[in-house]
């Protein structure tokens, strides 16, 4: 048996984990990176009361906001406020497991990204990833969803890091973006981001995204093991389609998506689901909720990730989220969380830079 074949065989095995957790993988780089600053992990994770097994297997599904937290105390323990692109320097594409296995037989780079997107919620289900694009111009957009109350700009740069390595794992050590936009505040220091992704970095943005040239998307994955042609295997499409998400949970996604597209209507919704209107709908009553409501639970969650880790006026936010104007964006935002959104930055803004 192939690795490949294997990976394909792991996957159609593996559940499909909770909303709002990840698998500890990406975050095992966290013991070298912090003996580098002559700091230990349990030292770290003690002090911010998690078990100190938190990360130790690889597999092991935890909260996102418990490995969010734990990266923003590694970057106050060491004083290096970009610690978590440190940190992510050794996360690949093997990282993902067999989703990443499967990804190297792909027939092309961007027929790799689109199975990862698709297959991602067998490894991960805080990242929403969406690949747009535009002319020669390709841009793969990285929204969070999940709770987080601390270590939401960590979070922000150490998945922005890790999809820079996986694509450049895809399409060889030539590659590099040609812009990266992350929704953070800018840090007092931006080279280190700059070195890091060899490339402009934008800070405060509206949306996460690393934008590179589209011909990349034709090549050939680099490095693809030579058996992939030779082995007759699942690919990562047909893996998706065994192991589905709840139709609650792909329909979030479809709005993270028609909000990338300035669409976030619940026609357009629709059809990123592959429904009719009325069809998902009905569905989706069965499920308690309504394709409306849960357009207005991304948008809320994305509003109030805006506020707390950029400085984007309430009035550019409102444009994200397509409201024609501030108004209607924060009378929406008042019936999400009970508060406009000036007053909730004011008490939920995130720690600014070390």
């Amino acid at each position: 048996m192939t690795a490949m074949t294997g990976a394909a065989n792991r996957l159609t095995g593996l559940p499909v984990i909770p909303e709002g957790m990840v698998r500890a993988h990406p975050f095992a780089g966290l013991p070298a990176a912090l003996a580098g600053f002559g700091v230990s992990l349990d030292t770290v994770l003690g002090e911010i009361g998690r078990p100190p097994d938190l990360i130790s297997d690889p597999e092991r599904v935890i909260a996102v906001g418990d490995g969010a937290a734990l990266l923003a105390a590694c970057a106050r323990k060491t004083g290096c406020a970009h610690f978590p692109l440190v940190a992510s320097q050794s996360v690949s594409l093997e990282s993902l497991g067999p989703i990443g296995i499967l990804a190297r037989g792909a027939a092309s780079v961007g027929a790799a990204l689109r199975g990862l997107i698709l297959a991602l919620h067998l490894h991960d289900r805080t990242t929403v990833p969406a690949l747009v694009r535009h002319g020669d111009i390709a841009t793969l957009y990285v929204t969070h969803f999940g709770p987080v109350a601390n270590g939401l700009p960590e979070v922000t740069e150490f998945v922005a890091s890790i999809v820079s390595n996986i694509v450049r794992d895809l399409c060889g050590p030539a590659w590099k973006p040609v812009e990266v936009r992350l929704a953070r505040r800018s840090p007092a220091d931006k080279r280190p981001y700059r070195r890091r992704f060899s490339a402009p970095v934008v800070f405060d943005a509206e949306r996460t995204a690393l934008a590179f040239s589209a011909s990349w998307l034709e090549r050939e994955v680099h490095d693809a093991a030579p058996q992939a042609a030779l082995t007759p295997m699942l690919s990562l499409d047909e893996v998706a389609r065994l192991r589905r998400l709840d139709l609650a949970s792909a329909v979030r996604r479809a709005c993270v998506m028609a909000l990338i597209q300035g669409v976030p209507t619940v026609d357009r919704i629709a059809q990123l689901a592959g429904l009719q209107r009325r069809t998902l709908n009905r569905k989706l009553r069965g499920e308690a909720t309504t394709a409306r409501k849960e357009l207005d639970r991304v948008k809320s969650q994305i509003a109030q990730q805006l506020l707390a880790a950029t400085e984007l006026p309430p009035e550019e936010i409102a444009g994200a989220l397509g409201y024609g104007d501030g108004t209607t964006f924060t009378r929406a935002f008042t019936t999400w969380v009970g508060s406009p959104p000036v007053a909730w930055r004011r008490r939920n803004s995130t720690s600014p830079p070390i």
